[in-house]
């Protein structure tokens, strides 16, 4: 009985963090195919709204990070359900990208899966940041981080400020 609700629970999980991925997914994908902007520009765009995702839903990293890591039917789940749309939406930006220099990646998958981990920082970076830095404030660290980011990822001209 206990694996029975454990497994159901899992599930509602999934589909509760799979409806919350719904707009930033649907968000980048129109980022990606805005053709009237620069590569670049969606670029910049749709990384930082990445970024800022992952550190304003800590817990769908939490999950992504501890479900989709092993060899099990709820990675398979998690992987169908979260990280492959995920990627989709942005892949043919991250190929553009790559074919104009802007990325230095030799598949889109990797730069994904390159982003993904950047930016997947546990919520006590901060904290941790502060301990080698002193001089970085705490209230700062997502932001710094954000843009060191988007700076060491992209090539070429800097990004404007998100909007």
């Amino acid at each position: 009985m206990a694996e029975y609700c454990s497994a159901v629970l899992r599930k509602a999980c999934l589909e509760a963090i799979t409806q919350s991925t719904t707009g930033i997914i649907a968000e980048i994908s129109k980022i990606a195919s805005d053709d009237s902007r620069s590569v670049h520009d969606r670029l910049c765009d749709a990384i930082t709204r990445i970024i800022y995702f992952y550190s304003d839903h800590p817990y769908v990293r939490d999950f992504v990070v501890r479900h989709a890591a092993d060899r099990s039917e709820r990675s398979t789940l998690v992987t169908e359900q979260l990280i492959h749309p995920a990627y989709e939406s942005c892949r043919t930006l991250y190929e553009a990208g790559i074919a104009q220099g802007i990325i230095r990646a030799s598949h889109p998958a990797l730069f994904f899966a390159l982003l993904s981990a950047a930016a997947n920082q546990p919520a006590s970076f901060p904290t941790v940041l502060r301990s080698l830095a002193p001089e970085i404030p705490e209230d700062a660290a997502r932001i710094l981080i954000a843009e060191t980011i988007v700076e060491t990822l992209l090539h070429g001209e800097p990004c404007a400020p998100p909007r």
